[in-house]
């Protein structure tokens, strides 16, 4: 009984920033288009993270969807 798992339909990986609107503010200044917001050198959000302007916690959530989906 209960909910062990929780899963995104019809969500690709390259959409999974659009659903966290507080990293709105720094998509696009990311050095590459294709940023994945995870490994990439000069990704702005990795970057807003270690500077305080996004929550940390929410930065995690972000990582953890990304790479089990």
């Amino acid at each position: 009984p209960g909910l062990r798992q929780l899963a995104l339909w019809d969500v690709s990986d390259s959409d999974i920033d659009q659903l966290f609107p507080e990293f709105a503010a720094f998509i696009g200044k990311c050095r590459y288009g294709n940023c994945s917001h995870v490994t990439d050198d000069g990704c702005a959000i990795r970057a807003a993270v270690e500077l305080g302007d996004l929550s940390q916690r929410r930065y995690f959530s972000y990582v953890k969807l990304f790479t089990d989906g």
